[in-house]
């Protein structure tokens, strides 16, 4: 349907630049992160101009989260507000430094008891906000949003992630009301 009112599109896309397989693994990344995926023109066009660089599906799948971010915003305001949860500066320091990339994955490193605490963090943080409101949405920077959402999906995966560029596109004010924090001893500075 989406040839009939963006040819150029449709016909820049595929299959020159992605084939309909990588188009679909994109769509389903969207969908299983609940973001919508009706405004297929505009997801189109940011493929075309990724694809044109990589064509690694997480990287895709970010560049047509872009290209959606107000939408995807939107979804989660109330009365032009968001709740967002947070992590703390020096954790998300730490993840920013122990970000890996494995087999076109990215993945943040951390030691196995930084990474239980930020888990567990992260579950009763979102547990208690749940019970007061509106859902809460985790942001952090557009660098760690894929890992984090890695990361925290067997655990809380309905739990939305977006990145500080999402959250802020539709002009939504934001409210911190949850700061995902561990023990100083956890963090590989504090170790070592």
């Amino acid at each position: 349907h989406l040839k009939q009112t963006s040819p150029t599109t449709v016909e820049e896309l595929t299959p020159a630049v992605l084939s309909l397989a990588a188009i679909q693994r994109v769509l389903a990344g969207l969908l299983a992160e609940r973001v919508p995926i009706n405004d297929l023109a505009r997801i189109y066009e940011a493929l075309v101009l990724r694809g044109k660089t990589s064509t690694e599906i997480p990287g895709l799948i970010d560049a047509a989260r872009a290209a959606l971010g107000p939408a995807i915003a939107a979804r989660f305001a109330e009365d032009g507000r968001i709740r967002v949860v947070m992590f703390d500066p020096m954790l998300e320091q730490q993840m920013l430094e122990g970000m890996r990339v494995v087999d076109g994955n990215p993945q943040i490193v951390l030691t196995p008891e930084a990474t239980l605490q930020v888990l567990e963090s992260v579950r009763r943080t979102v547990s208690e906000l749940t019970q007061a409101g509106p859902e809460p949405v985790l942001v952090c920077a557009p660098s760690l949003r894929q890992a984090v959402r890695r990361m925290l999906a067997p655990q809380v995966e309905s739990l939305p992630v977006l990145s500080y560029d999402e959250a802020g596109a539709a002009g939504h004010a934001t409210d911190v009301v949850g700061v995902v924090r561990i023990a100083p001893s956890a963090l590989p500075s504090a170790a070592g």
